[in-house]
């Protein structure tokens, strides 16, 4: 069992985008080229502005929103999980429409972003447990306030992976006092190096429980999904928590 198998979980799993608007969507279908989707066109003989998306998996009809919110996607706000009105809603509306959607993407910024909204659920529940592997040390770096202050916030616990060859609490004791309370996790593992992972489990209500799980193909070229699927969070909880203490 790896990381990896719960990205090979969603690889089959595939949306159906339509378009509907006046003109045929080649900014739409450049969008999503390297997701597991497809994107359909329907004329619609309105105003640009006007045109619209929905999602389907399956015969199933997921939902709809302004083909304009596609832009969030692309270049979506990045707050702090404490600024929740800094995010616009349409983000939050697409990634429910495009969970279990295996992705390619060269925009770390979507996945910040995607981090970011699934770190403000566990800062305004305030309870459970936020998991999350970085990197590298010059990953964790510019997150050392945020998961400082979430891990200080009432009863949410805070677990952080990292690769076995940096301990910032004990190589940089300047952190110390900004990462009380976050839980750390130290592995020889090549998969910590590779993948970018956020997990909360919701605390008490399964409804919120949400998951990123991204594997660094090539320089800052990510193939991963998100997910909120209770379910699935339990799963790559259940792994990290086994595989890493």
């Amino acid at each position: 069992m790896s990381l990896s198998a719960f990205v090979d979980q969603v690889a089959d799993r595939r949306k159906r985008i339509t378009v509907y608007g006046p003109e045929p969507p080649e900014d739409v279908s450049d969008l999503f080229e390297t997701w597991n989707v497809t994107v359909d066109y329907e004329h619609l003989p309105t105003a640009p502005e006007d045109a619209f998306i929905t999602v389907h998996e399956g015969e199933e009809f997921l939902g709809g929103v302004s083909a304009a919110a596609l832009a969030t996607l692309t270049s979506p706000t990045v707050g702090e999980p404490w600024g929740e009105a800094d995010r616009e809603e349409s983000y939050r509306e697409l990634l429910e429409l495009l969970d279990d959607t295996l992705f390619f993407s060269q925009n770390r910024r979507q996945l910040l972003a995607t981090s970011r909204e699934f770190e403000e659920r566990a800062w305004r529940r305030g309870e459970g447990a936020l998991h999350a592997t970085f990197q590298s040390e010059s990953a964790f770096g510019p997150q050392t306030e945020v998961y400082g202050r979430l891990a200080g916030r009432s009863d949410l616990t805070v677990h952080v992976y990292a690769p076995d060859e940096w301990r910032p609490v004990e190589t940089a004791p300047e952190w110390a006092p900004s990462t009380d309370g976050v839980e750390w996790h130290h592995a020889d593992a090549e998969e910590l190096r590779r993948t970018w992972v956020v997990v909360y489990d919701g605390g008490a209500e399964p409804e919120q429980e949400c998951a990123l799980v991204a594997f660094e193909e090539a320089d800052d070229e990510y193939q991963g999904f998100w997910t909120y699927d209770p379910s699935l969070v339990d799963e790559i909880v259940e792994y990290l928590q086994e595989t890493y203490g």
